[in-house]
């Protein structure tokens, strides 16, 4: 493929159709260059920079605090409707289950409802979104990019949203594949997102009588083994974070034995 120049014109035009106003430039300048650094194409290029305009804002240090209705109706106007019922059950299933655990309930349901945020991109925009955030892309990721949008919403929630807080940030990144010594948040959040009310699938129904009943390290147990053959029915590949997750709670379990 061969090296592109960056146009300052081109940029300008294309950012002025966007809506952006007067003191930006710079901000654009630099995401117009670290794109200009990857193997896309111009149109992918195009098609980047027009999705991308909280990044701008990121950089240009200009990131909108946001009420949690606003995160809603913006998160609305964003997503599928699908995929916006599916947040919004994520939500209120985290604070369900954030109640019976201990666990601030704000943070539950500002992680439940933006957790798939990133999912207003295709699958094939996710890998760069990702270069673009400086986000590492493992050999599992390549192969399956949809596993992506967990650590670009970890970004993009204060890009967007203007939500700057780690548990959050750090309970969306893990909410597809899991990781090793999860918070309760985490884990919350993970769980959550397989028993919402929206979801359908052989099984689910005894998911969510264990939300009922168990202890959050044995719900987790069983969600990840889950998890697990699920992927490998598919023949899919399983993600060694997800592996090491759940590990990590049968050895606990063992050693408290």
């Amino acid at each position: 493929m061969l090296a592109l120049e960056y146009d300052p014109e081109l940029a300008r035009q294309a950012w002025y159709e966007m809506g952006f106003k007067k003191g930006l430039e710079e901000a654009r300048a630099e995401m117009v260059k670290r794109l200009l650094t990857m193997n896309l194409s111009t149109k992918e290029i195009a098609r980047v920079i027009g999705r991308t305009e909280g990044y701008v804002l990121k950089i240009a240090g200009r990131n909108k605090i946001m009420t949690v209705d606003e995160m809603r109706r913006e998160l609305q106007r964003r997503l599928k409707r699908s995929r916006f019922a599916h947040s919004i059950g994520v939500a209120n299933t985290a604070v369900k289950l954030a109640k019976r655990f201990g666990v601030d309930e704000t943070k539950a349901y500002v992680a439940g409802l933006l957790h798939d945020c990133a999912r207003e991109f295709e699958n094939e925009e996710l890998p760069a979104q990702a270069e673009l955030r400086g986000i590492k892309i493992g050999e599992v990721e390549r192969a399956t990019p949809l596993l992506l949008h967990a650590y670009i919403g970890a970004q993009m929630i204060k890009e967007i949203y203007g939500v700057d807080d780690t548990e959050i940030s750090q309970a969306i990144y893990r909410h597809t594949v899991g990781a090793r010594d999860m918070t309760a948040l985490d884990k919350i959040i993970y769980f959550a997102d397989m028993i919402e009310p929206n979801r359908n699938y052989p099984g689910v129904e005894k998911l969510r009588a264990l939300a009922e009943t168990a202890e959050l390290d044995e719900i987790m147990i069983t969600a990840l083994g889950e998890s697990i053959i699920f992927v490998v029915q598919k023949n899919s590949l399983v993600h060694p974070d997800t592996v090491a997750a759940l590990n990590f709670l049968l050895l606990q379990k063992r050693a408290g034995a």
